[in-house]
């Protein structure tokens, strides 16, 4: 993620992410983002529980959404949209920076098809729930699909991953619309 700016919000109180991270056999079980929260960041709790309350309680005036002067701006590096609300709000800044480019990963299918309108600015990545996926279909209004596997697996399988998970600025492949459509990494 370095040279990389992202809006995050705190997995350690988001109901949708809490009621996952107990199962091993889903990404979320095994989540860096909490692991750190736990340890080495954990001070950044109260920023990103600050940030979750303020994307999730109501609709932002679009003056008070900030104005971005980079070219890509990640959504969801830690943590997962909490309502409409959230979305609404990201959707929105989005708006108010159309040059910027926003990358979006979300395992939240349930509100991303009650949106109506996408910013053209906007991809849409499907964070697939599931470790070790085997049906990479990518759903309703999404632009691509991002599955985690473990290395045993992949090797098993001879599954390769696309992504290197440490290099985004270099790699873009997230934040590019268009082909790979489907991203595969490697557990961290």
């Amino acid at each position: 993620m370095e040279g990389m700016i992202s809006i995050n919000t705190n997995p350690m109180t988001n109901t949708f992410c809490l009621s996952l991270i107990d199962n091993k056999d889903l990404v979320c079980g095994h989540c860096y983002s909490v692991r750190a929260l736990k340890s080495f960041r954990a001070r950044y709790q109260l920023v990103l529980e600050k940030n979750s309350r303020i994307l999730s309680s109501r609709i932002l005036d679009s003056d008070r959404l900030p104005r971005v002067t980079e070219d890509i701006m990640r959504i969801n590096s830690f943590g997962e949209l909490i309502n409409q609300t959230h979305l609404q709000n990201i959707f929105n800044l989005a708006r108010v920076n159309p040059r910027t480019t926003f990358a979006l990963w979300t395992k939240r299918k349930d509100l991303i098809n009650r949106t109506q309108e996408i910013p053209d600015n906007t991809i849409l990545i499907y964070s697939i729930p599931k470790l070790n996926p085997k049906n990479l279909i990518i759903p309703p209004k999404f632009h691509k699909v991002f599955a985690v596997y473990t290395k045993q697996y992949a090797r098993e399988n001879n599954i390769e991953a696309n992504c290197g998970g440490r290099r985004c600025r270099e790699c873009l492949k997230c934040y590019t619309f268009g082909e790979p459509y489907i991203i595969k990494e490697f557990m961290k």
